[in-house]
């Protein structure tokens, strides 16, 4: 496994983790990661599937649907209950912004959005908790080359270099890369 340097990307000391807890890159353990996608079309009278975009996730890091714009079913990507939305395209300073989906139902998501759908041992709600921290930290927006609008966050970088803890392996399980 790659060796993660807690001042590059997590903001606590790896050296006080619970003993059983392992430390690793989001695209170690969560193989599962896409973006979603672009729809001109779509309205707000409820026709089609709802399409997830930057603006349903708040700053505390809910999910926000009194603003939801619907698309046609045409495109099966999809999010359901247990993924997470990470908002990987916006001005600067809202790139990071971090979600999980709680409810059950049918949900397109935009192309400003990366879907996490991590494996079943894998708390959705605490990896999202810790995105969301690394956001509120300014994290994300400091990996900008650029104050361009708007600005990415590429997935190669979220699965590669984006670091979080859980408790669901131990510190021996060897990972995929």
């Amino acid at each position: 496994m790659r060796q993660i340097e807690a001042n590059s990307h997590y903001p606590i000391d790896l050296r006080h983790l619970p003993e059983k807890w392992e430390t690793a890159f989001v695209g170690d353990v969560i193989a599962d990661i896409q973006p979603g996608f672009a729809c001109g079309a779509h309205n707000q009278e409820g026709v089609g599937v709802p399409h997830l975009r930057p603006m349903n996730v708040d700053r505390e890091g809910r999910l926000d649907l009194s603003l939801v714009k619907f698309v046609p079913p045409n495109n099966s990507l999809r999010v359901k209950k247990g993924d997470i939305l990470f908002n990987s395209t916006n001005s600067p300073e809202l790139i990071g912004k971090t979600t999980t989906v709680e409810r059950k139902g049918e949900w397109a998501f935009s192309n400003h959005m990366t879907r996490l759908r991590p494996p079943r041992e894998i708390s959705p709600r605490f990896v999202a908790h810790q995105l969301h921290y690394r956001w509120g930290n300014w994290v994300f927006s400091s990996s900008m080359h650029s104050s361009r609008q708007p600005s990415e966050y590429r997935i190669e970088n979220l699965g590669g270099n984006c670091a979080f803890s859980d408790s669901t392996h131990s510190r021996t399980t060897s990972h995929r890369r």
